[in-house]
């Protein structure tokens, strides 16, 4: 009896695990030029599980993506990183304001003051490489989004 229950109940959460994945939504990304769709979620995938980390660890990761995809010097990657910290500790400040247009309105201040302290580090082409990455990334953050609401 116990072993007809057993295999009942295996029966049933099997079926309840195919059901759940064949009806589980798929979420569509559309392919940005010079990036396949493996890399762009790991970019948004990068983006999201940055949420639950440290300022020290953000800047750090950011830091690494320019001197991997910019090619940044080692004199620049000093001076980025402290500019990343300093961006990353603002933004855990913004995110315990209340409000969502004071947050909203002080995220575009302190991305601002990123930008013009990266522009003063990076040479035009690397700014330009970075402004198109970030353009990407908030293109395939939007999309996502919208997917989820269908």
């Amino acid at each position: 009896m116990f072993i007809k229950n057993l295999l009942k109940s295996t029966l049933v959460l099997s079926l309840l695990i195919a059901s759940t994945a064949a009806f589980a939504q798929r979420v569509e990304v559309k392919e940005l030029p010079g990036h396949n769709a493996s890399t762009q979620h790991q970019a948004v995938m990068s983006h999201e599980s940055t949420q639950d980390l440290t300022p020290q660890e953000r800047a750090r990761r950011q830091t690494n993506w320019m001197h991997k995809n910019l090619s940044i010097t080692d004199e620049q990657k000093k001076k980025v990183y402290d500019i990343m910290l300093l961006h990353f500790q603002k933004v855990e400040n913004v995110k315990n304001m209340s409000g969502r247009n004071n947050r909203r309105s002080e995220m575009q201040g302190i991305n601002a003051q990123r930008d013009v302290a990266l522009k003063d580090v990076l040479s035009d082409e690397q700014y330009q490489k970075y402004q198109a990455h970030l353009e990407e990334i908030q293109q395939l953050a939007n999309d996502r989004k919208a997917g989820g609401m269908n």
